[in-house]
């Protein structure tokens, strides 16, 4: 059983010093995050396109040269760190409305770098990294919004909407698609899912440099639990005055659906209704709140 008394990560191993303005083509504040781009400076390129094998089948052509992927290999690991973003005035990005800006009142995240490479994958994949979202169920209603939101060019006109940014990304499949496992998420079912962020880049014939975009991600809960069980962070317990290792998932579970959280002060709490969100209500809640 998960603790209930776990405060929200007040140790934080990295601090944000700004939140830069959103691209339209980003649909999250940790899009434009400085720390999101070391990947691309530290990045050393072996090969002209990312390998099929290492290729979940949904990636763009600019992702494959970008080596950006979308399946995670099962001996891969994860490490996690604590990103304290601090408040700031944000714009957040309507589909087909105009922008809203919103005062982000600051949050902390937790974020999970992949290590355990091979030899072969080593300069053939960009190494990504994984922002978590929470626990959440997955419904009819959440397929046909996310459906909306990450529809392609070619999907915008076949639904008479204008396109959703200036590149082509993935469109719903690589949400509903388990990252660990591959295996699609079934909407209506009884099955929690977690929902995560991931930045993902492509090289751009139409701009000059790269894309980037931060895209929700679902993972089996099975999937999600393998892979982090064996991580902890420091926190503080209730009654306790310092720090300590507690289980990644403890302190997680502790703080509800919305992970980032701070003291249940943010403004999104009103989506907080005691339970486990739908996928689509979770994702709206970061969006909105400007996280």
């Amino acid at each position: 059983p998960h603790s209930s008394n776990l405060l929200m990560l007040i140790h934080a191993h990295v601090h944000a010093h700004d939140i830069i303005r959103r691209q339209r083509s980003s649909r999250s504040s940790l899009a434009s995050h400085p720390q999101n781009l070391t990947a691309l400076s530290s990045f050393s390129i072996h090969s002209t396109m990312l390998p099929e094998r290492l290729c979940s089948g949904l990636e763009t052509v600019g992702m494959k040269q970008a080596h950006c992927t979308l399946k995670f290999q099962p001996h891969w690991t994860f490490s996690p760190e604590v990103l304290a973003l601090h408040p700031a005035r944000v714009v957040v990005p309507f589909d087909g409305q105009p922008h809203k800006t919103v005062q982000f009142r600051g949050c902390k995240v937790i974020r999970l770098h992949v290590g355990g490479f091979l030899e072969e994958e080593r300069g053939r994949i960009m190494p990504p990294t994984l922002t978590i979202g929470g626990p959440c169920y997955y419904n009819e209603e959440d397929k046909k919004n996310f459906k909306i939101m990450m529809r392609t060019r070619q999907q915008s006109l076949l639904m008479r909407l204008v396109p959703n940014g200036e590149l082509d990304w993935p469109d719903y499949r690589a949400f509903e698609t388990c990252p660990r496992c591959c295996v699609r998420a079934k909407p209506g079912s009884d099955c929690r899912y977690w929902l995560l962020f991931q930045p993902l880049v492509q090289n751009s014939d139409s701009w000059q440099g790269m894309g980037i975009r931060m895209v929700c991600r679902l993972f089996c809960a099975d999937c999600f639990e393998s892979m982090t069980d064996e991580n902890h962070v420091e926190a503080i317990v209730q009654g306790e005055k310092s720090f300590r290792d507690v289980p990644l998932l403890d302190v997680v579970e502790s703080q509800g659906p919305i992970t980032w959280l701070r003291d249940g002060s943010m403004s999104a709490n009103s989506f907080y209704d005691g339970v486990c969100m739908n996928a689509y209500t979770l994702y709206s809640a970061w969006e909105q709140s400007g996280t």
